[in-house]
């Protein structure tokens, strides 16, 4: 994924802006007007899915936290809601959630930090599945983190009247060109984070009620 060259261009100033290197020419007719508005589409709409899928992977991280050190019934309070006003409200496992998961204190980094301390303390998983766990966390955390903070250029491949445009985000430590192989690269990352958090999850929900 990541580009080995360094990197010496500035960061383009807007979201899927035609980037054009020095002395460079380009065409703008009706064909290459498409490819543009084509591929802004595809990038903010990859956007979209990998910062709402990495939401749903805290959320996941959240649960697993909770589950971890304060163990108990599942919680009838729907995903994202707050148990304020709930009769379980007062609970321990209720207010840990609560005040200290779902407030701003904590990033996502610092959550995959925890989980990744109370795997290693707790040992509810082999070494090698722990690992790969928070490995997988910290890339999705990393997909996130480029598409939030970092705008996308449309680059200029070949030469006029035949130029097309391809889709590049460049961040501070890497290029990334978002092509098919980078986007089936990102759903792999999300998919396989969600499955491993999700049969975490059920295994601990599964000895909680042994």
């Amino acid at each position: 994924m990541p580009s080995d060259k360094p990197q010496s261009r500035s960061i383009p100033p807007w979201d899927c802006g035609v980037c054009l290197p020095p002395g460079a020419s380009i065409q703008i007719d009706d064909r290459l007007g498409k490819i543009a508005a084509k591929l802004t589409n595809a990038v903010r709409s990859m956007r979209g899915l990998v910062i709402a899928k990495t939401f749903e992977l805290e959320y996941c991280v959240d649960q697993i936290i909770t589950e971890l050190l304060h163990p108990g019934p599942v919680s009838t309070v729907s995903k994202g809601e707050s148990t304020t006003g709930t009769e379980e409200s007062t609970s321990p496992r209720a207010v840990f959630h609560d005040v200290f998961l779902k407030s701003n204190r904590l990033s996502f980094y610092k959550k995959i930090s925890i989980l990744k301390e109370l795997l290693e303390l707790l040992g509810p998983l082999e070494q090698a599945d722990s690992k790969s766990i928070i490995n997988g966390l910290n890339r999705a955390r990393g997909l996130r983190n480029n598409f939030a903070h970092y705008p996308v250029s449309l680059e200029i491949i070949g030469d006029i009247p035949d130029q097309d445009l391809e889709a590049v985000l460049v961040s501070r430590k890497a290029t990334y060109r978002l092509d098919e192989s980078f986007v089936a690269e990102c759903n792999g990352i999300l998919g396989r984070s969600y499955s491993d958090l999700q049969s975490l999850l059920k295994k601990l929900l599964g000895d909680a009620n042994d």
